[in-house]
């Protein structure tokens, strides 16, 4: 969707955030966070850049069961999504 409609951020185009997004899929959540990155060359400094930001590092280590990661490229660009959830 990010790249689709050109924007970057937790909050699309039409003011929907990711948990609105992961409703829509229907999924029932208790607790859920998102990680974005955008044009990190690998996953390992994309972990690592989230390591050292203190919000993506409490998302990383929190107390969810679930773990989503997705990653896509066009052009020039790559983004990934880690989503983090645990489930009513």
């Amino acid at each position: 969707d990010m790249i689709d409609r050109s924007f970057f951020n937790h909050v699309d185009p039409n003011g929907q955030d990711f948990r609105y997004r992961i409703n829509t899929a229907g999924y029932q959540f208790a607790i859920c966070a998102e990680n974005i990155a955008k044009n990190c060359p690998g996953a390992i400094i994309a972990h690592e850049a989230y390591m050292n930001s203190q919000n993506h590092r409490n998302n990383i280590l929190g107390s969810t069961e679930r773990i989503g990661i997705g990653v896509r490229m066009c052009e020039e660009t790559i983004l990934q999504t880690e989503l983090f959830i645990t489930y009513k």
